[in-house]
């Protein structure tokens, strides 16, 4: 949607303040609040602390929800632009946005990791979906300079991504 990510310290404020919040009310009627599923369905999470909130985001993806991942990210993001896990946090939003074939967008968060973050460790397998959706966009030559650049750049890269890799090259016939 277009809402702008949350600042989860108006949140707090606005909740003290609001009366048809009572004590026991539930956290889903605090707007921006991350959905994740309990043993009682739907209910809210506030995050106590930049892991958490990141660890909120990776279940919804797990759950397929890219598009609420997609808004829990970016509120990461924007909350904690230098927590440590803001490289891999950038990956997961280019995931997001690559499960529901927005390659341009996948694409532009991909590059920002590999050029902007290239020793997390979702760095080399950045490299890999950078050429996967660059290739999806029909853009094979910068698909196959992404994947040369993998092989360059993360030579002691897991085998499995390694392995995606000479896939992907020969899919695209580089």
């Amino acid at each position: 949607g277009g809402a702008a990510p949350l600042d989860l310290g108006q949140l707090a404020g606005r909740a003290a303040a609001d009366p048809t919040l009572e004590p026991g009310a539930p956290r889903s009627a605090i707007p921006g609040a991350v959905p994740s599923t309990g043993s009682t369905g739907t209910q809210a999470v506030i995050a106590a602390s930049p892991r958490d909130e990141y660890n909120a985001a990776l279940a919804l993806i797990q759950r397929r929800d890219y598009e609420q991942a997609e808004i829990a990210l970016r509120g990461f993001l924007q909350n904690h632009p230098r927590d440590r896990l803001v490289g891999d946090a950038t990956h997961q939003l280019g995931e997001t946005m690559f499960q529901r074939r927005q390659y341009r967008e996948a694409a532009e968060q991909f590059l920002k990791v590999s050029t902007d973050y290239p020793r997390t460790a979702r760095a080399p397998s950045s490299l890999l979906r950078l050429g996967q959706s660059l290739n999806a966009l029909g853009e094979r030559e910068a698909a196959c300079a992404a994947y040369a650049e993998f092989n360059r750049k993360y030579p002691n890269a897991n085998a499995s991504t390694k392995t995606a890799v000479v896939s992907e090259q020969r899919r695209a016939s580089c």
